[in-house]
C-alpha cells in the first residue's frame, strides 16, 4: 500500500486498512483515550457505533502525523443507521504494523 509524502498513508490506504482491520475479528483490538470515552459517555454514543463507522466511514481530510515516529491520526466519519443516518466521526491512529486502532475523540459531526 502507498505512502504518502510524510510518511502517512494515503486517504483511500488509509480507508482500506481501517476497514480491513475491523474485518480481522480475531486480531482487532480497539483502544480508547479516557478523552474518547468521556465523549462517547456524553453524547451517547455506544461501541457498536464506533465499529460501525470503522468498519464503513470514510476519510475525512487529510492525515496529521503524530509525535510517534511512523504513526498517523486520520479522521473517519460515517453515517450510522442506529441513529437515522446521522453522520458520526472518530479521530482514530491506526498501528502501521497490526490490526489495532485508537480511538483519540468521537463526535457528532453535525455538533461541531
Amino acid at each position: 500500500m502507498a505512502k504518502a509524502r510524510h510518511g502517512c498513508w494515503s486517504v483511500g490506504d488509509a480507508e482500506k486498512r481501517i476497514h480491513a482491520y475491523v474485518r480481522d475479528v480475531a486480531r482487532f483490538t480497539v483502544a480508547y483515550t479516557s478523552h474518547a470515552k468521556a465523549r462517547m459517555k456524553k453524547r451517547d454514543i455506544v461501541i457498536p457505533d464506533v465499529w460501525y463507522v470503522l468498519e464503513h466511514g470514510r476519510i475525512a481530510g487529510q492525515p496529521e502525523e503524530t509525535k510517534r515516529a511512523g504513526y498517523c491520526k486520520y479522521k473517519i466519519c460515517g453515517k450510522n443507521p442506529s441513529w437515522g443516518g446521522r453522520e458520526i466521526c472518530l479521530i482514530v491512529i491506526p498501528d502501521p504494523g497490526k490490526p489495532a486502532v485508537k480511538i483519540v475523540t468521537v463526535m457528532w459531526k453535525d455538533l461541531r
